[in-house]
């Protein structure tokens, strides 16, 4: 037990040693004072640590020391009483051989049974108490983090644009100096702060707290060490407890965070309006001063396009109320469902109903609440004109379906599953009103869509989604391999063991040399009957 506290002690001056022979050799690289301010930071953790864990070895020896002292005088004291029955046993023959007049002693068994048996032995030692800290710290691009408090199973993790609510403490470093670039004089606190996850930087003056907070869980408590730059004499201290994370989707066509739509309430089905749809909306905005946009609409539609309760009936396509960057956000609605959108100064100025009350700087915030919608190809009796240009080819909308599902298909390839589903979905709705009826080239697109949305849904880890669109695949294609090897997967997820076993048959009888079916057949067998 000594040696593993001497043990203990060497490796901490092993590790000063070390750390002092790497502050020397790379001092002199460009930007090596920040890097070292974060490996000190790590380093005085570690060093921690090592204090604590010889403590408690030390804690450890000096205790079974007490037991084997104690352990010690309890041998002898057995051997004494055992020796103390002996003699008795010898008495007390030698008085019997007197009494009857026998020359021999009566036999006598190893164990001497009438004397009282030596006391049970100690109960073992009790668990020794640490400090409460479950892991070494988790060192990220200049930044050292320690979770304080792990969260959830399956929490959500920010990533992109989403929004996100966050407690945060920001501490100097020790020795901080007033009026230094970059470098806190004193501690700042922020209290439920909601914010979007990249404007994170700008508003808690740390660059790496985007970095710091998207390692992060919600209900996650964490402290990092942040490298500080110019002449602050240490790292910062950040602690964070991360409250929620609020999914926002990017549906700007470059990723740039001009169009990103949250939605507040989630709407009902899966049919999301194309082309041509005529919609019943409410439209307003927080952002503006006057948070209604029904006047600028009447304005622009006339008096009967606005209903007593504020609905606004307008086509989806109707540029005198609806631009480009609204239009992107209906097209990815579904029927009831309520979404903040929020625009840049540039996409702003392009929509006719926001562009002349905004200002300031910052981004424009529109809500939109999706109450209905209908095709006006299959819900509304053809004109005369409509039924000349269904004569026509209609190939532009099903080309830009095929276009939106390309891109969904990259975005799935490069690891984007949440844009890859809102791309598939946006496909879907302009296929299923794109006019072609129930053409072959229609009905093979949306198939294709149908199969993608699954895996992507799978992906993504929802599987009652998934299964809803595997079943849509397969009214359009009975008994195809694809959408029934999507199902089985679907229902595996699930718990349905042997519906999922019952699905992947069909689709190993579908296509008998898919090597993925054959795995899925081996996974469903490991998991047994349900």
């Amino acid at each position: 037990m000594p040696t593993e506290a001497t043990s203990a002690a060497l490796l901490v001056a092993a590790l000063l040693a070390a750390a002092a022979a790497l502050a020397a050799t790379h001092l002199e690289r460009p930007g090596a004072a920040d890097d070292c301010a974060a490996a000190g930071a790590s380093v005085r953790m570690q060093l921690e640590e090592l204090r604590e864990e010889l403590a408690r070895r030390q804690q450890q020896v000096e205790h079974w020391r007490a037991l084997e002292a104690s352990s010690a005088s309890l041998v002898t004291a057995s051997e004494r009483s055992h020796a103390a029955c002996r003699e008795a046993h010898e008495d007390a023959a030698r008085q019997l051989e007197a009494a009857l007049g026998q020359r021999t002693l009566p036999a006598r068994s190893d164990g001497c049974e009438v004397c009282p048996l030596p006391p049970p032995p100690p109960p073992p030692p009790p668990p020794l108490v640490g400090t409460g800290r479950k892991r070494w710290p988790i060192m990220l691009a200049g930044v050292a983090k320690e979770v304080v408090e792990p969260p959830a199973a399956g929490a959500a993790q920010p990533s992109g644009a989403d929004d996100v609510m966050l407690t945060a403490v920001v501490r100097p470093p020790e020795g901080g100096r007033a009026g230094v670039a970059g470098c806190v004089d004193e501690e700042q606190r922020y209290e439920r702060l909601e914010l979007p996850l990249h404007q994170a930087g700008s508003v808690l003056g740390l660059d790496a707290a985007p970095l710091a907070i998207g390692s992060m869980r919600a209900g996650e408590r964490a402290a990092f060490f942040v490298a500080a730059g110019g002449g602050c004499p240490g790292p910062l201290g950040l602690e964070l407890h991360l409250h929620a994370v609020a999914e926002v989707e990017d549906l700007s066509s470059d990723g740039g965070r001009s169009v990103l739509k949250r939605v507040l309430s989630p709407g009902k089905g899966r049919e999301t309006p194309a082309r041509g749809a005529t919609l019943t909306v409410r439209l307003g905005s927080p952002s503006l001063a006057n948070a209604s946009l029904v006047p600028a609409a009447a304005a622009a539609l006339g008096g009967d396009a606005v209903g007593r309760d504020g609905a606004l009936s307008v086509g989806i396509d109707d540029g005198r109320v609806v631009g480009d960057a609204l239009r992107l956000a209906l097209h990815s609605m579904r029927r009831g469902e309520l979404a903040r959108v929020s625009l840049s100064q540039e996409q702003a100025a392009l929509e006719p109903l926001l562009a002349p009350s905004r200002g300031g700087g910052g981004p424009v915030q529109a809500q939109v609440e999706l109450i209905s919608f209908r095709h006006q190809a299959r819900d509304a009796a053809p004109s005369a004109a409509s039924a000349a240009a269904a004569a026509a080819p209609p190939a532009d909308p099903l080309a830009g379906a095929a276009s939106l599902k390309e891109e969904g298909n990259s975005l799935f390839s490069a690891g984007r599953t949440k844009e890859a589903c809102a791309a598939y979905s946006r496909a879907l709705g302009m296929a299923a009103g794109g006019g072609g009826g129930g053409g072959d080239a229609s009905r093979a697109l949306t198939l294709a869509l149908r199969n993608n949305l699954a895996g992507c849904e799978l992906k993504a880890d929802r599987p009652a989604d998934a299964l809803s669109h595997a079943d849509e695949a397969l009214l359009l294609s009975p008994g195809a391999a694809k959408p029934l090897y999507r199902r089985a997967q679907a229902l595996l997820a699930l718990g349905r063991v042997g519906e999922a076993a019952a699905a992947a048959e069909r689709a190993a009888a579908a296509n008998p040399a898919s090597a993925d079916v054959a795995r899925l057949q081996a996974s469903i067998a490991e998991r047994g009957p349900a």
